[in-house]
């Protein structure tokens, strides 16, 4: 009898796809470990009601990320080619380790940490995580390039774990008093515009392709910075809230350009397509920053003359030049940014004012759009708009 060729099965698996799978439920064991451990550890120091509502919430979060992760294993392909790589990578296991401290921070959701005793530190830990969650999402980017493995798989994981960051960020500062309601937007947004797509599609009606902006990402990454140092139990509401209406604010016209786009009513680089849209948007990219440097300036000599006024001859100073730099256009976002924070801890320090609460939200602002033009200096453009994704 001869010996018949065997050929592989109408249907067989890839086995770089059955070597993902069993990476995902490695995955899936580490994770129940992580959970197990988080729970005892709080359990002891927070109560174990408290513990276990900790770890249903994180556990919940986990779950969706690893779903979806399993679900979108045949993405795991360089840009531009067709071979599914076997191995998730350093770069996407990165990823992954940012969607657990997101998670991690998720159980905190609606819970109240202890203020004192052995539980005291636990106040630290939703900022602590959401902070070296941001640190983090700088590595991923830079070790898939430098190890050649950006794959369509970590572009998707890395687009969606920044846009679940930001939506527990939001929902722990609006739960915690930090921000107001309507920050809940920043968190929801990304969200919000794939479900209006969704609903346009279902309807048969065009849908627009929004391409990556380099303003929209700088405007992402100071979001992501703002929450990540509100989280953080070092400035109080009153400081935190003002600021949080600037971010929204920003974060909410980005959206709205975005939906624009969608229904066409702007290129995909987010230039209006009507003559009028493109005008207005024009003088306001052009009189508003002059605005904000103005209101820093005022904001300043306030804060220095009015009562509960700046002391010391150092903070006025520091102040003073901060508020320079800002006005005359000098690294504005970087003054702005520093200034912003300067005066976040006069707040916390019960030391407000017109003067200051002015200065406090000119500053956020002039961070995220520069000091426009004229300006005499702002090179931090060459890296707040470089690509790192």
């Amino acid at each position: 009898m001869g010996i018949r060729a065997r050929s592989p099965a109408a249907g067989s698996a890839d086995p770089g796809l059955t070597r993902l799978r069993r990476i995902c439920r490695i995955l899936w064991g580490a994770g129940m470990v992580l959970l197990a451990g988080g729970v005892w550890l709080l359990a002891a120091c927070w109560g174990r009601p408290s513990a276990v509502r900790w770890g249903v919430q994180a556990g919940a979060v986990m779950a969706v990320v690893l779903i979806r992760l399993e679900t979108s294993l045949d993405l795991n392909r360089l840009p531009r080619g067709p071979r599914l790589l076997p191995s998730l990578g350093a770069a996407n296991l990165l990823t992954l380790g940012r969607a657990a401290l997101i998670a991690v921070m998720a159980g905190f959701l609606f819970q109240d940490p202890p203020v004192d005793g052995r539980g005291g530190w636990l106040r630290w830990a939703p900022g602590g995580l959401y902070l070296l969650a941001v640190m983090m999402d700088y590595v991923d980017g830079w070790v898939a390039r430098a190890t050649g493995t950006v794959t369509r798989l970590g572009e998707l994981l890395d687009t969606e774990i920044d846009a679940l960051g930001l939506l527990v960020a939001s929902l722990l500062l609006v739960a915690g008093g930090k921000a107001p309601t309507v920050f809940v937007g920043v968190g929801i947004g990304y969200y919000g515009i794939r479900a209006a797509r969704r609903i346009r599609s279902w309807a048969g009606r065009r849908i627009g392709e929004v391409k990556p902006r380099a303003g929209a990402r700088m405007v992402a990454g100071c979001e992501m910075g703002f929450a990540a140092v509100a989280l953080l139990p070092v400035l109080s509401p009153g400081a935190t809230a003002p600021a949080g209406w600037v971010m929204a604010s920003v974060f909410l016209a980005g959206m709205v350009k975005d939906w624009l786009i969608i229904c066409g009513h702007a290129s995909p680089e987010g230039r209006p397509l009507g003559p009028w849209m493109g005008a207005i948007e024009t003088a306001a990219a052009r009189a508003l920053p002059m605005l904000l440097r103005v209101a820093v300036a005022a904001g300043v000599i306030l804060s220095i003359t009015q009562p509960c006024s700046i002391r010391g001859a150092a903070a006025q100073a520091g102040v003073m030049i901060l508020g320079t730099l800002c006005t005359l256009g000098v690294a504005a976002r970087v003054a702005g940014m520093l200034l912003s924070l300067v005066m976040a801890g006069f707040v916390t320090a019960t030391c407000s004012g017109t003067g200051v609460g002015l200065a406090l939200m000119a500053a956020v602002f002039l961070m995220v759009t520069g000091a426009g033009h004229p300006r005499i200096w702002q090179p931090e453009d060459a890296f707040f708009y470089k690509k790192r994704k």
